[in-house]
């Protein structure tokens, strides 16, 4: 299998559409995902601020599927290489707005007039909450909000005038190339790709044998898999087994498998799995 890559046509203007209004907004809430906080990172994002000297409040989404400890480790990470203020949340879960406004101001600080608005840009790879946030904050719903992909296909505008705060949500952007094939394994793991681009297969072995290696009592608890010793193949088809998802002759669909492991790992049904720790990037 090749290299994992997914750049559709609407990323193209998105990209072109963000670098535009970068330059009018006041800071960037970047969103990324809990489970692969470096991974959900995008470079291009990074660059723009910084070119544009843009405050940045990083947004670590979905904690509730994230390893607690792991997680703990990644705020560590952010705040000791000087990554910006850094906040968690569970966008889903959680009453979200004051914990956003009341962080917003407090970057922002001194640099803006109380009586001007702060604007505000989310910005983040698909399928990390931006429109769950943007919701929230509109208190009704405003964005299409599904967990899947490109969703969000142009930029949407929120006055909070009571907070004194507009909202520009965007489309999810990933950048052109992907160099890194395990990066590209664990963006298509966390739903961050469109599943044309990638073999659900592939993935699941990567990821049954990540979880091998670093949870193996959820494969057992959900799966009632004990023998963890062999590869990604043969833990699918064991998988397909205790599930019966077997075709005539007693034949194991792995196509099924890889889906309900997929699903499983993405609905948090395998428990709260980070596929990421700070450690590959310290020097």
């Amino acid at each position: 299998m090749g290299g994992i890559n997914w750049f559709p046509g609407h990323m193209h203007s998105a990209r072109k559409d963000f670098v535009e209004i970068i330059s009018k907004v006041d800071m960037v809430l970047e969103l990324v995902d809990a489970r692969a906080p470096m991974a959900s990172t995008n470079p291009l994002t990074n660059d723009i601020c910084s070119k544009y000297k843009k405050l940045v409040l990083k947004v670590i989404n979905k904690v509730d599927l994230a390893d607690s400890q792991v997680t703990k480790s990644w705020v560590n990470y952010f705040k000791l290489n000087d990554f910006g203020k850094t906040i968690l949340l569970s966008a889903k879960k959680q009453n979200i707005n004051g914990k956003i406004i009341a962080n917003c101001r407090e970057l922002i600080g001194e640099n803006l007039s109380p009586d001007c608005h702060i604007k505000i840009l989310i910005a983040g790879i698909p399928n990390v909450g931006k429109s769950t946030i943007f919701n929230s904050l509109a208190n009704r719903k405003v964005a299409k909000v599904a967990d899947l992909p490109a969703v969000t296909r142009r930029q949407r505008i929120l006055g909070l005038n009571r907070e004194k705060i507009k909202i520009i949500d965007t489309p999810g952007l990933l950048w052109p190339k992907i160099h890194d094939d395990r990066t590209g394994k664990i963006l298509a793991a966390n739903n961050n790709i469109g599943q044309n681009a990638f073999q659900e297969v592939d993935v699941a072995q990567f990821l049954v044998e990540f979880l091998t290696s670093h949870y193996p009592e959820c494969l057992n608890k959900r799966y009632g898999i004990e023998e963890l010793n062999n590869g990604g193949a043969s833990l699918l088809t064991e998988i397909a087994h205790k599930k019966k998802l077997v075709e005539r002759g007693n034949i194991p669909n792995i196509q099924r498998a890889a889906n309900m492991l997929l699903r499983d790992y993405r609905a948090g049904y395998l428990g709260r799995i980070s596929l990421e720790t700070p450690t590959k990037y310290k020097d």
